[in-house]
């Protein structure tokens, strides 16, 4: 029995095997010395030290950072921290693995594999404490619960997937330019329209209660977050669409030769990604995994509009979306490849999906070997990535 079932076991799950075994390598190579820590990460190791000192709504760091963070830090303890990050880090490359089983070209799906294991923005959010490995761990579980009620129209799956949605804005506050438009979705797709719809109210009423709970109360919230906005952020747009745009291209060319052929070349091949997606999402009746492109382009424009932000910052909020957006890519080249008879076509496209995947590996060993230099407090932010 156990000579059967061994060979059988890694048979079926290789891919799984393989893939995170290597993952697990590259995370550990990055973070041999530890995780590394920016100014964000030296706040919640401040407040998690406030929430084993003070009252919960004393606690004055809640005004300017949401609280998962912090008290997974006061319960764990920062040393273990690595130990969570690590285990998110597997769980989201695992979500790849899975998802690639709806790649149905095997060329095609090997590629996006090799891609999901030297994803650069996932070892980046991975080797630091940031709240962004544990955001996008439960936003991956959200639309999976999400895709399985597409499949079996269980309210089980629905239901768990608004709780999940629920807390992702106290794991990251920017995380309700997320969950908003998609309970907005929700609320005109789903036929489970009261229970959506009675979950809007109870995040409405939790975020609110928040924002006037503690010391800071509304006025000053609107004094620090609203009045700049009005008064001055807006002016940031421009700079922050350079940003962006520099941080979406950097996914597909390398840095050196940055410009505005490659930059056109990465927007038009996102938007084409967004537009395909979004028809098959609304007129195909796909699961909610078509729907994540276009929810990509809203928190974009909301975060554009709001934060003021540099380049390797631009690359770390859009690492959120890397697999899920590089997963629709796969999916519409998968389609392109069964719908056309061209071998030109099909030739093209298989050296460019090739210059992909080379690139992201180079990218990815590149970087792991060049973030080995930034484990001291006193390194140059601006130049994280390449």
């Amino acid at each position: 029995m156990r000579e059967t079932f061994i060979p059988f076991f890694i048979k079926k799950y290789f891919d799984y095997i393989l893939t995170l075994f290597i993952s697990g390598i590259l995370f550990w190579v990055v973070n041999f010395f530890g995780l590394g820590y920016t100014f964000d990460s030296r706040m919640y190791v401040e407040i998690a030290n406030e929430v084993n000192s003070v009252g919960f709504f004393q606690i004055q760091g809640f005004n300017v950072k949401p609280p998962v963070l912090p008290f997974l830090i006061a319960v764990l303890g920062e040393s273990n921290m690595v130990w969570l990050n690590f285990l998110c880090f597997i769980v989201i490359q695992a979500f790849g693995v899975y998802w690639s089983h709806q790649i149905k070209h095997a060329y095609l799906r090997y590629t996006f594999l090799t891609i999901v294991i030297f994803a650069t923005p996932h070892l980046l959010i991975s080797s630091f404490l940031w709240t962004e490995p544990l955001f996008l761990t439960i936003l991956l579980l959200t639309f999976f619960l999400l895709e399985k009620h597409h499949k079996t129209q269980l309210t089980s799956y629905v239901f768990s997937a608004i709780v999940l949605l629920i807390t992702l804005p106290f794991v990251r506050f920017a995380g309700i330019f997320l969950v908003v438009p998609t309970f907005g979705f929700l609320l005109i797709r789903s036929k489970r329209k009261k229970i959506v719809l009675l979950s809007i109210v109870i995040l409405f009423f939790i975020s609110f209660g928040w924002v006037f709970l503690f010391s800071e109360g509304f006025l000053g919230r609107w004094d620090r977050f609203i009045t700049p906005l009005i008064s001055g952020r807006i002016n940031h747009i421009g700079y922050n669409l350079t940003s962006y745009s520099k941080a979406i291209t950097s996914w597909f060319f390398p840095y050196m030769i940055d410009g505005f052929f490659s930059r056109s070349v990465s927007v038009l091949i996102l938007f084409i990604v967004i537009y395909k997606s979004s028809l098959l999402y609304f007129q195909n009746h796909r699961s909610k995994i078509y729907l994540t492109p276009l929810l990509f382009i809203i928190y974009c424009v909301l975060m554009i509009s709001v934060f003021r932000v540099e380049y390797y910052a631009a690359e770390r909020y859009l690492a959120i979306f890397y697999l899920l957006l590089f997963l629709n890519l796969f999916l519409q080249i998968d389609d392109l490849i069964k719908s056309t008879q061209s071998i030109i076509v099909k030739r093209v496209t298989y050296f460019g999906i090739a210059l992909l995947g080379s690139y992201s590996v180079l990218r990815a060993i590149r970087n792991v070997f060049f973030w080995n230099g930034l484990r001291t407090d006193s390194f140059d932010l601006s130049s994280i990535l390449i």
